[in-house]
């Protein structure tokens, strides 16, 4: 018993629409799992160009453009208006403006380090009780 042409046909056709449907599916998934890859990496690149744009905003700050010499007279003439003395407050890093000043930038913290006018004075406390040890 022969079997009928348009059937064989028939089958042939569903088998392979079986086989291009499965395909079919692989290749759907494999696009949706790159689409979420290319997602991601655009949000790790979006992210990388915000940090990019403040990094270059703050090196084109009018602050960064002053010399040096300038940025340590404002430092100097800033800490001649506090109470605590400067010697003190520059040498222990104790006054609450020098801390700030230090923490703001590398530069910054550069600039009062290799300013001498800061390092011209020093106070030495030392507790009373280690004075008389010594006698």
């Amino acid at each position: 018993m022969a079997a009928d042409p348009s059937s064989v046909a028939l089958s042939w056709a569903r088998e392979n629409l079986v086989l291009h449907e499965e395909r079919r599916a692989a290749i759907q998934g494999a696009i949706s799992e790159l689409q979420d890859r290319l997602d991601s990496q655009q949000g790790l690149d979006d992210g990388r160009l915000h940090r990019l744009i403040a990094l270059s905003s703050s090196l084109l700050a009018p602050i960064r453009r002053l010399p040096r010499e300038v940025l340590s007279e404002i430092f100097l003439q800033s800490s001649l208006h506090d109470s605590v003395p400067r010697s003190r407050k520059f040498a222990h890093f104790g006054g609450r403006g020098t801390n700030a000043i230090l923490a703001v930038s590398h530069h910054w913290r550069a600039t009062i380090l290799y300013t001498a006018k800061f390092w011209s004075e020093f106070n030495i406390n030392l507790p009373v009780s280690a004075l008389h040890q010594d006698l």
